[in-house]
């Protein structure tokens, strides 16, 4: 699972990184808007974000059991990405209600074109956080059992190599006794 390779409060900065990298869109789109404004709008794709992102832990998990990613991972990003858009497009839609709902008007090419994108794009980038998290967990994993057989396996080839010497050991030990005893009877059988 990717929250044990990456924590909480990591996953929660690089959010709030993104959503930093967002400003200048929310500027863009809403350039005469105040400050209340574009920090309400800030909070909430915060919020959003967040829940975005224990989303799609939540579909990974239940992915995981119907889709293995090991099977099939283009299928498998595939079904994510889309389910984790669609989630995505609901609840960017009901921030953009919740903006409305303050009398502010927004722009049709942005409720058309523009929120679709960025909400795709959001997805894409925590998607693309998670399917990496996932990777280098299994990467780390199969590292550390690679590891572990080389060093059972070099354990093996030492015992062996030792069982081996052991025997040979005693055995020219027993020779080098009977032939220094052959040569003391051959010693004192000499006249």
């Amino acid at each position: 699972m990717p929250t044990n390779t990456i924590s909480y409060a990591k996953i929660y900065a690089l959010i709030l990184f993104i959503n930093f990298l967002l400003i200048p869109l929310r500027i863009f789109f809403f350039p005469n808007e105040s400050f209340v404004f574009h920090f309400f709008l800030f909070v909430g794709t915060f919020i959003i974000i967040i829940i975005l992102w224990e989303i799609i832990l939540v579909v990974g998990k239940f992915l995981d059991r119907l889709l293995p990613v090991g099977q099939r991972p283009d299928i498998r990003i595939g079904v994510q990405v889309l389910i984790t858009f669609g989630i995505s497009f609901m609840l960017g839609s009901l921030l953009f209600l919740s903006i409305a709902s303050y009398s502010i008007k927004i722009p049709e090419s942005l409720l058309k074109v523009a929120a679709p994108l960025i909400e795709f794009l959001i997805t894409i980038i925590l998607n693309l956080v998670y399917f990496t998290a996932h990777y280098f967990q299994e990467w780390k994993v199969n590292f550390i059992r690679s590891e572990s057989l080389q060093r059972e396996q070099a354990e093996m080839r030492y015992n062996t190599l030792r069982s081996q010497l052991n025997p040979h050991f005693l055995f020219n030990a027993l020779t080098a006794i009977a032939a220094l005893l052959l040569g003391v009877h051959l010693w004192w059988a000499r006249p």
